[in-house]
């Protein structure tokens, strides 16, 4: 329908821009943060996205806080953290990201990872995150901060022999291979040292709390980033099948190759006979929190037992926000658009 004159036409697009502005501010970083963390004083509140009350961290308790933030959005998660954490004492960090930024802190070690491809700073940045993370004893808490990218950007190889040229062979050989993206990162997982869980395996004794920025389908969270804090439920035979319904050994490097092929191939830490529940297209908050708490790991994922995953940003957040945002903006606006802006959050 043409709007029947040009007064019309500006509300609606006065109107499409305020949804679009709403949802790119729904998508920020500090706002998303502020939904599920809080700092009052050296005290950390966890806000439960359904509502069962904040879980309290006292940072007093720890001689020293490590922060290592992983992907793309690495700088903006670190820069949040660091403006709402007021501690210094003892605190030293990791961050790994595309492109390293002009103001930095000193207390932290930045690299600048490879993507879609790893490259030089992508292993450097893992070596010295677990020579960090060795340090970490019971009086250590650590936050993971966690996006999308990762996978590529912070990667070592479990074989030290693996070059990263031959590490780089086999990134590109799973992209091209037309596998779905959880089925990369289950072969990633299985490749990796820093990968499907292997990070939270190296600061066993230490506090840890993962803040998951996730690009990835909620049941699919150890996904993310190759899932390195997170207990890995894959196993080594879906590694196996994987190879051989993509017929991945022969495009390989011979060392690659050789690797996968070892009978002895290790398997990821996490309980192998956990899977996720199933997920209606939309899950609620609870369904989301069984996920991704604590509570649910099992007695088989010692490492795990003392991190708590929680979930920044949601698309359930953001697409209940948009409509929202699109009911109050036509409302408000007094007209009926020919079309729903609605339907495009649906």
């Amino acid at each position: 329908m043409t709007p029947p004159n040009d007064v019309s036409l500006d509300t609606i697009h006065a109107t499409a821009t305020g949804i679009f502005t709403g949802a790119l501010t729904a998508c920020n970083i500090a706002t998303a943060f502020d939904r599920r963390l809080r700092f009052e004083g050296n005290r950390l509140q966890r806000l439960m996205p359904d509502g069962s009350g904040p879980a309290t961290i006292d940072l007093n308790a720890y001689k020293r806080v490590f922060v290592i933030a992983i992907g793309k959005a690495a700088i903006p998660m670190l820069d949040t953290l660091l403006e709402r954490m007021k501690r210094r004492k003892g605190l030293r960090g990791i961050c790994c990201t595309g492109q390293i930024p002009r103001k930095r802190n000193w207390r932290f070690r930045y690299f600048e990872g490879g993507h879609p491809l790893p490259n030089e700073d992508t292993f450097a940045a893992a070596r010295a995150t677990l020579a960090l993370l060795r340090k970490a004893k019971k009086d250590t808490l650590i936050f993971f901060l966690i996006s999308g990218g990762g996978s590529a950007m912070f990667d070592l190889p479990l074989d030290s022999h693996i070059t990263l040229e031959e590490t780089q062979a086999f990134h590109q050989t799973l992209v091209a291979c037309g596998a779905p993206i959880n089925e990369i990162n289950t072969l990633r997982k299985h490749f990796s040292a820093v990968k499907g869980g292997r990070l939270a395996m190296a600061a066993p004794d230490a506090a840890k709390v993962s803040l998951l920025l996730p690009d990835v389908p909620l049941r699919s969270l150890d996904s993310l980033s190759s899932g390195p804090t997170s207990p890995d439920h894959s196993t080594v035979e879906e590694v196996r099948e994987l190879l051989a319904k993509y017929d991945l050994p022969a495009k390989f490097p011979p060392s690659v190759r050789a690797f996968f092929e070892r009978k002895d191939l290790p398997e990821s830490p996490g309980n192998k006979g956990w899977r996720p529940p199933f997920l209606p297209k939309k899950a609620d908050a609870a369904a989301m929190r069984r996920i991704t708490s604590a509570a649910s790991l099992t007695d088989e994922d010692v490492a795990f037992r003392d991190s708590v995953f929680e979930i920044l940003l949601s698309s359930h957040d953001l697409v209940e926000g948009a409509r929202a945002l699109a009911q109050q903006a036509i409302c408000s606006s007094g007209s009926t658009p020919s079309v729903s802006f609605t339907r495009a959050f649906a």
